[in-house]
């Protein structure tokens, strides 16, 4: 059988403590900025991948329904002119680009974090015909910025006037 002498009690000294939590310190030193980068390229993907599938959705809509179909900014009572609100998709029969009390939506998509960025080329709504095509043909960039307008990860979603949605990824910020 195991004895432990006289005067002697089993656990950690002091020494060993402070080691073990020195090389603790050293760890999570190392492993918090790598966790950070991971985060916000993971919220950067998921916010430019709502933003793009709304618009995809929307011009889907639009085509098999046979009817205009508006994206607009706003928190869902109503259009504003900042995307970081979140935005409504529904269908605009009356053809005023209005969310009215009377209106089918389709879709809401949720406010983003107060602290990133959206950037727009046009504060407008977006509204696709029945053909998919942009109404007035007007190109349309909404570029996302997670954090800080220069930041890394940020994205843009691009469509074009014909109705194609692209996203990209490299060199944007919003900034400019």
């Amino acid at each position: 059988m195991y004895q432990i002498k006289k005067g002697f009690t089993k656990g950690f000294t002091l020494v060993e403590l402070m080691v073990t939590l020195a090389v603790a310190a050293i760890l999570i030193g190392i492993a918090v900025p790598s966790l950070t980068y991971l985060y916000e390229s993971s919220r950067s993907r998921s916010a430019a991948s709502s933003i793009e599938s709304a618009f995809v959705f929307a011009r889907n809509q639009a085509v098999s329904f046979g009817r205009r179909v508006t994206v607009c900014p706003g928190d869902g009572t109503g259009c504003t002119s900042d995307w970081i609100d979140g935005f409504t998709i529904f269908i605009d029969d009356d053809q005023n680009g209005v969310k009215d009390n009377n209106t089918d939506v389709l879709r809401y998509v949720d406010a983003f974090k107060d602290s990133d960025y959206i950037k727009a080329s046009s504060s407008s709504n977006v509204t696709f015909n029945p053909d998919g095509l942009v109404s007035g043909s007007n190109a349309q960039t909404i570029t996302y910025c997670p954090g800080a307008t220069d930041s890394s990860h940020s994205r843009q979603v691009s469509l074009s006037a014909s109705g194609r949605v692209q996203l990209i990824t490299d060199g944007v910020d919003c900034t400019s």
